[in-house]
């Protein structure tokens, strides 16, 4: 399950999967919005039953939106910080899965540094884009290797941190649909990240989604 704003990650592990057995929970703010959600996932077989359309423009994802059975019974719930950070924290305590956090913030905006820091201990795997680890890892300077970043960033959270690669956000939204679904699947991680990474560079040259065959016969 995915929950959030990011049609593209709940687009990417349909279509990695091939069937049924993934669901989109959010909230837009408008019609046109959720006509572009809903555009972006045409053909594909993802549950936007609960897309909801915000009420008005300070209405947002509520925690009482995330105490379904669909959360609780999720193998795993990708979360966005787009969502404000009560709801993701309900979200997290209330399901019996696996739960993967993408603190990249919305375009324009800084990291929520705090309330990222107060979700980590719910957080299996943290999936960051680079501009977001380098952010949050006060420990080295901004032009530090990312993966000395990442790896005091996963030590001082003490969580899994795993950062997309390449910089287009298509890639990285692929990245991180396929992992959850692997994840889901009970994939041990390094597996379920190299996995990742080809689909990811599948999605790159081809420009599309992969499917799984697509993506295991990449070399």
């Amino acid at each position: 399950m995915v929950i959030g704003q990011r049609a593209g990650q709940a687009a990417a592990a349909a279509t990695f999967l091939g069937g049924p057995g993934v669901t989109l929970l959010g909230c837009v703010e408008s019609v046109r919005q959720k006509t572009s959600v809903l555009e972006e996932l045409r053909g594909l077989p993802v549950e936007v039953g609960h897309l909801r359309l915000a009420s008005g423009p300070e209405d947002a994802l509520r925690p009482d939106d995330v105490c379904g059975d669909d959360v609780a019974g999720a193998d795993v719930l990708l979360v966005g910080m787009d969502i404000p950070p009560e709801t993701a924290r309900a979200a997290m305590y209330y399901t019996r899965g696996k739960v993967i956090l993408d603190p990249t913030p919305a375009a324009g905006q800084p990291p929520a540094a705090q309330h990222i820091e107060a979700l980590a201990p719910f957080v299996h795997v943290m999936v960051p884009d680079a501009l977001t680890v380098a952010a949050l890892d006060v420990a080295n300077p901004f032009d530090a290797e990312i993966y000395q970043q990442a790896g005091d960033l996963a030590e001082r959270l003490r969580v899994n941190v795993v950062v997309p690669p390449g910089p287009a956000e298509e890639a990285g939204d692929c990245f991180r649909g396929v992992l959850a679904l692997l994840l889901a699947e009970k994939t041990p991680l390094p597996e379920a990240v190299r996995i990742a990474v080809r689909a990811a560079s599948v999605a790159t040259i081809t420009g599309k989604l992969p499917a799984r065959s697509e993506t295991l016969s990449a070399s």
